[in-house]
Order: structure tokens, then sequence, then C-alpha cells
């Protein structure tokens, strides 16, 4: 019997199955050893892509967390995150890891359910037991999202740039425990895997000038009434506000899950198309908002 980490690095592409009304191109299916991406042209629907470059310590540290297993203390900074990787995921007081794309019954493919609606994820059959007995928490640097534009799809980083400490997003999501295989020999490895899925919601206003959804995003005394409240209050948390969010453009580099490094998230001067409307600079240390969209 093999491990969850011992994943074969047989690639193929499938269209992704959101559950949310938006899709993706393409991304690596099944196959991708967790923690690895294939180096295939994905351009987002929502959520589709994200940024984790913290170390588990720093998440650890940031919502008090107890316990860290090996498995997120060793996973490497990842700023380009597509669906089928390994990402670190918070359950109750644990800081541990999962696969992004939740598998069921309802999976159209090995990818799995990226996205869940805030709307219906209560009642969505797809959704609904996971919903009601696990809850998760995301925690990520920033996320990307793609705007349609003349020249064709110009990525953006989204972040919170509004805490003293270094920006963090803590993404509500939902997990199943789910037998995965290996894709060569079909010996399912020892242990199950916690896949993924993450809530979007109706963007905020700074968010909806590049995208009409947004992941749904806790902070403070949300995370933990989203990990251990009860079913009714974690749907309550569903419908609050989220918060605005600083934005810029990024190097399309971001397209291909090949590339991955601290320049993805970095602001270009010269987006895709000439009518975008940026601020006169652009300030590294801050990113300001740009109001893009006017």
């Amino acid at each position: 019997m093999k491990s969850s980490n011992e994943l074969a690095s047989i690639v193929e592409t499938r269209p992704i199955s959101t559950m949310d009304g938006m899709s993706i191109d393409k991304s690596p299916c099944l196959g991708v050893s967790l923690g690895q991406s294939s180096s295939s042209h994905i351009i987002g629907g929502m959520c589709g892509r994200f940024a984790a470059f913290s170390s588990a310590t720093a998440v650890a540290d940031r919502l008090a967390l107890q316990t860290l297993t090996d498995g997120a203390r060793l996973l490497p900074p990842n700023w380009n995150v597509a669906p089928t990787n390994e990402i670190k995921v918070v359950t109750e007081s644990a800081l541990e890891t999962g696969r992004w794309g939740m598998l069921s019954s309802w999976s159209q493919n090995n990818t799995g359910l990226i996205n869940a609606r805030a709307e219906t994820v209560a009642t969505k059959p797809a959704f609904a037991q996971a919903f009601a007995k696990r809850r998760c928490i995301v925690p990520v640097d920033g996320y990307y999202e793609w705007h349609k534009v003349h020249s064709g799809k110009q990525p953006y980083f989204i972040t919170d740039t509004t805490s003293d400490e270094s920006p963090m997003l803590f993404f509500a999501g939902i997990f199943n425990y789910s037998p995965l295989a290996d894709p060569e020999t079909g010996e399912l490895y020892d242990d199950p895997v916690k896949t993924i899925s993450l809530i979007t919601t109706t963007a905020s206003d700074s968010v909806s000038q590049i995208h009409h959804r947004m992941p749904v995003s806790f902070t403070g005394d949300q995370i933990e009434q989203w990990l251990m409240g009860n079913s009714h209050d974690a749907e309550q948390l569903l419908h609050h506000s989220q918060k605005e969010f600083a934005n810029w453009p990024v190097s399309k580099q971001v397209n291909y899950v090949r590339n991955n490094g601290a320049e993805l998230v970095e602001p270009i001067t010269d987006p895709a198309d000439p009518n975008l409307k940026l601020a006169n600079t652009l300030n590294p240390e801050s990113h300001p908002t740009f109001d893009l969209f006017q």
C-alpha cells in the first residue's frame, strides 16, 4: 500500500467541475502528485488559483493553533496553487494538509468539485453532508482572478492589505475523506485524503470590478464559529458582508502552473489591455486597490 504522498506523476487534463456556475479551461487531474502540478495552461474561473507561501508556523501563530502535522510543516511554499494540489487546511485546532478538489459521487472527474456556492452549500446534495459535519479553513496569502479584456484575459492578484500583519486570508471550505488510488496500479493509498471545496459568494465592491464571485473569507471569531459551531450558525456566517480587498494586475506567467515564484504576485505596469485605467504610481510596498474599471 502506498501513502497519499506517493501519488504517481502521470498528468491528464480535463475540465474542472466547480458546481459554482463557473468553469476552468483545464487542470491536472488526479494522477498529479500531491504538492505538484502540471504545466497545463489554466485560466481560472472562480476560485481557480491561489497563492499559499506563508509557512505552517506563521499560519499556526496567526490562528493560535496547538497542533501542526508534519505534512503541513513540510509543505513547500506555492505561489501558484491549482486544483489537485496539496494544500494547508485547518480543522478544529489542527493545521494539516488536504487535496484541493472535493471528491464524491457527484464529481464528474478526478479533479473533484473545487467550489461550492454559499447560497446553496447547506442544501445541495453534493455538499450538504460535508457542510453539516466537515467544515474547514484554507489559509492563503491571496488569490488570482482573471478579467476579460480586449486582448484576452488579464490576471489579477487579490489580497488583504488592511492588517498590520502580513497579508493572509482564511477561506471557508468543506471536505470529504476520499480513498485515492494509484492511477497506474489502481492500488489504494494507505489513508483516505481530505479533499476540499472552497465556498464562494457574491463579490464585494472592490472584487466585483474583476469578477462577480469571490471566496468566502473569515476573520477573528468567525473562524472558530465556522469550525466549531452548529450548522445553523455556520450558514449565518456565510451571509456576512465580505471585506474589501486590494487587487493589482500581475504577469500572465501565472496562467501556467509550471511557473511558481514570488514574481507571480508582483504588480505590473503594463497590463494586457491598454484601456485599463491604472493608478499613476504602483507601490509594491503598499499594494493599493486600483480603480481599474471606471
